[in-house]
C-alpha cells in the first residue's frame, strides 16, 4: 500500500515455527517496512517511525572485541520482551567471500550441552546478503516476544520466530549474548534499546500511544486493501538462498515468512 506520503509499505505474516496446541493465537504481523528499487532488487527497510518507540535506558559499546571463548552479554540495563537491537561488525578476521545472515536452531552439542554450530540437530535458515566489498556491515534487529526480525544494510530481511523461554532464576539480562565463532571479531558498535508496545493499553508513553495512531490508521487501510495483502504473499515461505519473488530479493531461506 502506499500512504499519504508517497511511501509504498508492507506489513508481513510471521507464522508459527511450533505446533499452535493450546496456544489462543497462531501468526502475527511483522513491522511496518518501506519498500523501493535499488536498480533490479527490491529494497526494504523498517519504517523510521519505529525509531519513536525506543523508550528507556539505552545500551551502546564500541571497539569490543569477542572471541569464541568470551561472549558478550546484553546487561540488564536493557530488558523486557521488546528489544530494537543495531549491530556494525568489523571484519578483523575475516577471509573474504560472501557474507552470509543466518539463525541456526537446535545449536546444541548433546555432550557439552554448549553452542555449536556443528551440533547434530543443529538447523539454518539464511543466505548470502548483497555486500559489496569494502561495505561496512550493518545489522537492525528487532525482537518482539518470539518474532526476530533482521534487517541488512543492503536492504534484505530475515524473518522467523525465536521462542526462547522464560528467564533463568537470578538471571536480571534479557537472555541476549554476542559472541565470534571461528576465531576472533571485533564489534565495532552496538546498541541496544527497549520498545514500547503501540498498543495504548500496554504502555503509558505519549509518544507510542501516537504512533499507534499513525500506524493503527494505516494498518487499518491496509486490511482493507485484500489486494495490497495478496500482494505481500502472506504466508509463503521463499525458496532458495538470495532468491525471491523480486530478482535478487529481500528475503531468502527455506522457512523464513515473508
Amino acid at each position: 500500500m502506499r500512504d499519504d506520503a508517497g511511501r509504498l509499505l508492507l506489513w508481513g505474516w510471521l507464522q508459527e515455527r511450533r505446533t499452535v496446541g493450546s496456544y489462543d493465537y497462531a501468526g502475527c504481523m511483522s513491522v511496518p517496512r518501506l519498500l523501493h528499487l535499488d536498480g533490479d532488487r527490491l529494497h526494504q527497510s523498517p519504517a523510521p517511525e519505529l525509531l519513536q518507540l525506543r523508550r528507556g535506558e539505552a545500551w551502546c559499546a564500541c571497539g569490543t572485541a569477542l572471541s569464541p571463548d568470551a561472549s558478550l552479554p546484553l546487561p540488564g540495563l536493557v530488558h523486557g520482551g521488546r528489544l530494537d537491537i543495531e549491530l556494525a561488525p568489523g571484519r578483523r578476521g575475516w577471509r573474504g567471500g560472501a557474507v552470509q545472515l543466518e539463525v541456526v536452531f537446535e545449536a546444541l552439542d548433546p555432550g557439552s550441552l554448549a553452542f555449536s554450530l556443528t551440533a547434530p540437530a543443529a538447523r539454518r535458515i539464511g543466505g548470502a546478503i548483497a555486500q559489496r566489498p569494502g561495505q561496512p556491515l550493518a545489522l537492525r534487529l528487532l525482537l518482539d516476544g518470539s518474532c526476530l526480525e533482521v534487517f541488512t544494510g543492503t536492504g534484505e530481511v530475515l524473518s522467523t520466530r525465536v521462542y526462547r523461554g522464560s528467564p533463568a532464576p537470578g538471571h536480571a539480562g534479557p537472555g541476549v549474548e554476542f559472541v565470534a565463532l571461528d576465531g576472533d571479531a571485533l564489534l565495532e558498535r552496538a546498541a541496544a534499546y527497549e520498545m514500547a508496545s503501540i498498543w495504548p493499553a500496554a504502555s503509558p508513553d505519549k509518544g507510542a500511544d501516537h504512533l499507534a495512531a499513525q500506524l493503527g490508521a494505516e494498518l487499518q487501510l491496509q486490511q482493507s486493501a485484500p489486494a495490497a495483502a495478496a500482494s505481500a504473499g502472506r504466508g509463503a515461505a521463499v525458496g532458495a538462498p538470495g532468491v525471491s519473488a523480486a530478482k535478487g530479493g529481500s528475503e531468502f531461506g527455506a522457512e523464513e515468512q515473508i
